[in-house]
């Protein structure tokens, strides 16, 4: 909670004078949405946002990565049916054919 009350004094001046908060630093926001706005509700909805917005790109990499890896697997399990599929053909071409009694 610290770092966020930093970041409001930061992201909002006046409420240095208005409340007990100490800023952390003097660095500048690390959510540059939040801009001029000082209404601490609407800052937290924001940074709410951000977080959400984060959370959906890490979930959407997750995603995509394991798309990606179920894909490979498909196509190794493909080779390999393709392959004993090929050593099956070669060993039936080889195959005496049946004797005629």
């Amino acid at each position: 909670m610290s770092d966020i009350s930093a970041m409001l004094v930061t992201t909002c001046p006046s409420l240095l004078s208005s409340s007990s908060i100490v800023p952390a630093d003097n660095t500048s926001s690390t959510f540059p949405l939040l801009g001029a706005m000082c209404d601490p509700v609407h800052a937290l909805k924001e940074v709410a946002m951000e977080h959400q917005f984060f959370i959906r790109q890490q979930n959407l990499k997750l995603y995509r990565s394991l798309v990606a890896a179920s894909e490979a697997a498909a196509a190794k399990a493909d080779a390999r049916q393709q392959k004993h599929l090929k050593l099956l053909a070669k060993e039936v071409a080889n195959e005496p054919p049946p004797r005629k009694n």
